[in-house]
């Protein structure tokens, strides 16, 4: 690293990492730094949400236990967070690819977007594809991925709308959310491995892929890197 640089992002020649990417990468980063000093300062080494729903305290309600060998369940929505469990999150980037508009690509065949993985399982949001004149109000927004004026850049489609875009090396049913407590908030989770994993609310809690005591989280297997 030079005199000149502030960071230094590493990536595959095809991918485009700008700088507001790397701006919120390191936000997010010192918001974590933050919200686990603020841990380390608690008498429990705790930060709480505030307004917690109840089962985060009611000892009479059953929370859910993991069978790969997590040790915390795939219900976790706004529990407190521990210290140490702080220092297992980092930020990270969902990769997206923006979708050719050639008429032959295979992906733009009738019905083969509309029959993707889980979309039985998990139908989208009725605000994450509102038609025109009503983007602006979508729940998804293509912007800060894929931004790109006309003529564009190398193969990069013009103006890239949220039905162009396909996630990449992993899907819905590795993801959960959780909300933290400020400056983060909520947010998106993909847990590696089930030793390291910290908690959140799984998309397939409590029976989306099938009964809980028969299906496993997808933790970096098969299609699903998470």
């Amino acid at each position: 690293m030079t005199e000149s640089q502030s960071a230094t992002t590493l990536q595959e020649d095809d991918m485009r990492i700008t700088a507001d990417h790397v701006i919120n990468f390191l936000e997010i980063s010192n918001d974590i730094y933050e919200l686990h000093e603020l841990a380390t300062q608690s008498p429990d080494n705790m930060v709480h949400v505030s307004e917690e729903i109840k089962h985060n305290t009611d000892p009479n309600i059953a929370r859910h236990k993991p069978i790969d060998g997590a040790s915390v369940g795939n219900d976790i929505a706004d529990d407190p967070i521990h210290a140490q469990h702080i220092q297992r999150l980092f930020p990270g980037l969902l990769r997206v690819e923006v979708l050719d508009h050639h008429p032959d690509h295979p992906l733009r065949r009738t019905g083969t977007l509309s029959q993707h993985l889980f979309h039985q399982e998990v139908p989208p949001s009725p605000k994450a594809f509102l038609p025109p004149p009503h983007q602006s109000q979508s729940i998804l927004d293509p912007s800060p991925c894929c931004s790109e004026n006309d003529p564009p850049r190398g193969k990069m489609p013009p103006h890239p709308t949220i039905d162009d875009l396909l996630l990449w090396e992993t899907n819905i049913q590795a993801t959960g959310v959780r909300k933290y407590p400020p400056p983060l908030g909520w947010i998106a989770a993909l847990p590696v491995e089930n030793v390291a994993d910290v908690g959140s609310f799984w998309s397939g809690y409590p029976d989306v892929y099938g009964p809980l005591d028969a299906v496993k989280r997808p933790r970096r297997q098969d299609t699903t890197i998470a």
